[in-house]
């Protein structure tokens, strides 16, 4: 579904709905706060959630195993089989806002994705960057979170501000390997080959440079890591000894004698 706000304009003009310094904000951090905007919308929305709950759609996926105490499930792209989905879509000041925010003539609509994590569910989402999943290049995007129900600062969506302008995306992670990592690491049986894992990581994500430089005003903790020798190549050390090692010598340490921790150092 595409939208011109061009024409849109020509039989009424319209307001911007968004002050310059707000739109500034996304911007430059990403994200911004609009509080209310959707307020009428939200009992219809829930309607369309609980039909797509009833009915799911070919893209229906449960996050959580079976026998888990609470749900966690999705599905997206069924604004055109649930009229609640596309009244929003058509007739709210989601195209508009949209438009605002990317300073654009034309919207066009990628998706609708419902997300519904009941209290209690297991399943962590681990941090990710969302442009892999969309399979569209550009910077002019926007994704709008719209809770239905009333989300505390602990459970809300957080984000990093700036994010969407570094280099490299977090590639995202599977929640069941993270799921897994989190029980792993709270029952202390993190392993070599747990790490192993982690370093490939990091590296896949520029190494230690590259991710400090994701982070907004380190520029001065970069240059002191520089000057005390931390840098990408102890990734590479570390990696290259974890390689040498025997996945059983990963898993259980202990089995580390001295002639084997020779081998390795050699």
């Amino acid at each position: 579904m595409r939208a011109d706000l061009r024409q849109m304009g020509t039989v009424t003009p319209m307001l911007p709905l968004l002050s310059p310094d707000l739109v500034e904000s996304f911007g430059r951090d990403g994200a911004v706060v609009l509080r209310g905007v959707f307020s009428d919308w939200i009992e219809t929305l829930a309607v369309g959630v609980a039909k797509n709950e009833a009915a799911p759609g070919e893209y229906f996926a449960e996050n959580v195993p079976a026998g888990a105490p609470s749900r966690f499930w999705d599905d997206y792209v069924n604004w055109g089989r649930i009229p609640e989905f596309e009244r929003f879509a058509c007739e709210s000041y989601v195209a508009r806002l949209a438009a605002e925010l990317m300073a654009s003539d034309t919207v066009q609509l990628f998706h609708d994705h419902v997300l519904v994590k009941e209290p209690g569910t297991p399943t962590v989402t681990p941090w990710h960057s969302d442009r892999p999943y969309y399979f569209v290049d550009g910077a002019q995007t926007v994704s709008f979170w719209i809770p239905l129900d009333p989300v505390t600062t602990e459970t809300t969506l957080r984000l990093v501000a700036g994010s969407h302008r570094w280099e490299k995306d977090v590639l995202p992670v599977r929640c069941a390997k993270a799921e897994a990592m989190a029980k792993k690491l709270a029952k202390g049986k993190f392993d070599l080959d747990d790490l192993a894992g982690q370093l490939a990581q990091m590296k896949q994500m520029g190494g230690l440079q590259g991710i400090m430089g994701m982070l907004p005003g380190v520029a001065k903790m970069k240059a002191q890591m520089a000057d005390s020798g931390v840098d990408d190549r102890m990734i590479g050390r570390q990696q290259a000894i974890l390689s040498s090692m025997t996945k059983a010598e990963r898993k259980t340490p202990d089995l580390l004698t001295a002639s084997r921790k020779k081998r390795i150092a050699a």
